[in-house]
């Protein structure tokens, strides 16, 4: 979903994977300024938690890389800077 919060750009999502090290993830519209993105996880049941950082923030897309494999939710929320 795209909204504009005082007058900046807001974009969140909900991705579900499964047994994966690394998931690039595309915003439904690119921003035209950098934006900063936070990233919330929700392990499946059977999974163990795992550590995870982003890697190559554009205005387009960025990476979430585990410590390990994931399976579960990705939630993120992405406002421009």
């Amino acid at each position: 979903m795209k909204y504009s919060i005082n007058n900046k750009i807001t974009q969140f999502g909900k991705v579900t994977v499964e047994s994966v090290e690394e998931k690039l993830i595309v915003y439904q519209c690119p921003f035209e300024r950098l934006p900063r993105v936070t990233v919330t996880l929700k392990p499946d049941a059977s999974h163990p938690a795992v550590n995870c950082f982003l890697s190559d923030v554009s205005g387009n897309s960025f990476t979430v890389k585990f410590s390990s494999s994931f399976t579960g939710e990705i939630n993120y929320i992405a406002i421009e800077e």
